[in-house]
């Protein structure tokens, strides 16, 4: 198959556009396509920040609905180990706090 020679001009490369710079050499072509590309990519990393603070948002409720849904496990699961036998353990007051029996953990069998 033989190779045609092909004879390749900036004009026929990329058609001037109405306001558009003027192409004399392949330079400002690739200059030009160059810049295209560039503000493609600029506007795709814009949908992809939108995109990634959507997920952002959906994550942050999601965690706030797991935390309520770990709570109220926790809740129902002291309220089912004291009633297992007939019995509930009793709550403390409102306010109140556990007793601290005075010793710090990791300080047990010190020199």
């Amino acid at each position: 198959m033989p190779f045609y020679r092909r004879t390749v001009s900036p004009g026929r490369l990329c058609p001037p556009r109405p306001g558009g710079p003027e192409l004399r050499d392949m330079g400002d072509v690739c200059s030009l396509a160059l810049h295209s590309v560039l503000y493609q990519l600029a506007d795709l990393s814009r949908h992809s920040l939108f995109i990634l603070g959507d997920i952002e948002c959906h994550l942050k409720e999601l965690r706030g609905r797991t935390r309520s849904l770990e709570l109220r496990m926790g809740r129902m699961y002291l309220l089912l180990s004291g009633s297992h036998m007939g019995r509930r353990r009793p709550t403390p007051p409102r306010g109140s706090r556990p007793q601290r029996t005075g010793k710090r953990l990791g300080t047990e069998g010190g020199p």
